[in-house]
């Protein structure tokens, strides 16, 4: 039998034994009136119950009130912990700057403000001390992407004028400042002209079915609300600002900046969005430029919303995947951004897997792929040599590995559309050996 042969009677298997995993099931989302929330078995993602139930228990160690997964847009995780319960709210903290990040852009496509505009001509003059040509200087764009140039270390949080002094020309460094950020929920409230409770009811909640409100805390205005509608909103951006048929923001550039790196300094922050993947990190209330992605476990492509205490919206494009947490400090990597945390949550995550899907296509030689289904990683293990290794889709498209990209025994799939794949590893002067694998 040659090669050609082989590969295509491999593929007739892989279409016959997990055809159905290929095609996947169309985008779902809830209705708006709250009437229900389809749900998945976790079977369906060949995920075990002892897995989950030791998951649950980690998160109840770490102090998490509520935890949901979507998939799809159906629910194939949730669970509440202590007295907290569906119904209940709670603060979103600096996770609601995302959603204030998408009505700014919602904003941009009303035509009522530029993002390049200066945040003086929303606020007026002496929304800060410095003189009028340096405080002009700050625009929208400079609150989003926390480079405004003010000194953060005054007061992270108080938006007086006398706290909002001169450090830096905007533009030129990154650092987590709360004053400036809070100023924006001002300018989207005087370009609409109304509070921003009921421009967030407007412009997101009536199409979601979202619940949630601002309350002013101290300088801050934070936002509630429920697990689930922290979830909507989730699912809102994952659909690339889409709710079914009705597009919340058409503008995909506006989109796309909102999620890839908005500065140099930085790399790891949007618009106010984390960023996995990245080539560096810097995190509050540091100077440190931390090289490696910010959650090494998470999928590359990954995105992020995260408030104090761990409040945690994380999207998987490639795996069309949300994550929810809320709860109270877990103690792991301080109370802004729980790097720590955030990696150990999506490690449990990858373990969810009751083992590999395979099938040997050849007698020669052992192989064994895991965690199976995949998202970024595929782990193989073997005592046999390699001479190259294959992935190939349904559509017959190739990947081809050589042992400089084996990297200490994993392969980088992080790039694969999700789907059903053949495994092909040849060995010199030996017929190759398969294996099918799923990549979410």
């Amino acid at each position: 039998m040659n090669l050609s042969n082989f590969i295509a009677i491999a593929l007739v298997l892989l279409i016959t034994l997990f055809g159905h995993q290929i095609f996947g099931q169309n985008t779902y989302y809830p209705p708006t009136d709250g009437s229900g929330w389809e749900e998945m078995n976790p079977e369906e993602l060949n995920w075990c119950a002892d897995s989950i139930a030791s998951l649950y228990e980690w998160l109840e160690e770490k102090n998490t009130k509520a935890f949901i997964v979507l998939q799809d847009g159906k629910i194939v995780l949730e669970e509440y912990f202590g007295a907290f319960q569906p119904d209940s709210v709670w603060l979103w903290a600096s996770a609601g700057k995302t959603l204030t990040s998408f009505m700014m852009g919602q904003a941009q496509e009303d035509d009522l403000l530029r993002i390049d505009d200066p945040m003086s001509d929303y606020l007026g003059r002496g929304w800060t001390s410095l003189s009028p040509e340096r405080e002009d200087s700050i625009t929208i764009f400079h609150g989003l992407t926390m480079t405004s140039g003010l000194d953060e270390s005054i007061d992270e949080f108080c938006t007086d004028p006398e706290c909002l002094q001169y450090l830096a020309p905007p533009g030129t460094r990154w650092a987590y400042h709360n004053g400036p950020y809070t100023s924006l929920l001002g300018v989207l409230e005087e370009a609409y002209g109304f509070g921003i409770n009921i421009m967030t009811n407007r412009l997101v909640k009536e199409e979601t079915g979202m619940d949630g409100f601002w309350l002013p805390i101290g300088y801050n205005r934070i936002y509630f609300s429920t697990a689930r509608s922290m979830a909507r909103f989730g699912w809102l951006i994952a659909n690339d600002g889409r709710w079914e048929n009705e597009a919340l923001l058409e503008d995909t550039q506006y989109l796309e900046d909102m999620r890839r790196p908005s500065q140099e300094f930085n790399p790891s922050y949007g618009y106010l969005w984390w960023l996995n993947g990245q080539d560096a990190i810097m995190l509050p209330g540091d100077r440190t430029r931390y090289q490696g992605p910010m959650t090494p476990e998470a999928p590359a492509d990954a995105y992020f919303a995260i408030g104090a205490s761990s409040q945690i919206i994380a999207i998987h494009p490639t795996a069309n995947r949300v994550i929810i947490r809320m709860g109270q400090d877990p103690g792991q990597s301080g109370p802004l951004v729980p790097t720590s945390f955030l990696n150990d949550l999506h490690e449990r995550i990858n373990r969810l897997s009751c083992g590999t899907v395979a099938v040997d296509q050849a007698a020669i030689g052992e192989v064994q792929l895991f965690p199976v289904p995949a998202q970024n990683r595929l782990y193989w293990t073997t005592d046999t040599s390699w001479e190259k290794m294959e992935i190939h889709s349904f559509q017959g498209q190739k990947v081809t590995f050589t042992p400089a990209d084996f990297n200490r025994g994993y392969l980088p799939i992080e790039k694969l559309p999700k789907g059903t794949y053949l495994w092909v590893g040849y060995r010199f002067n030996a017929l190759p050996v398969t294996q099918i694998f799923i990549k979410l």
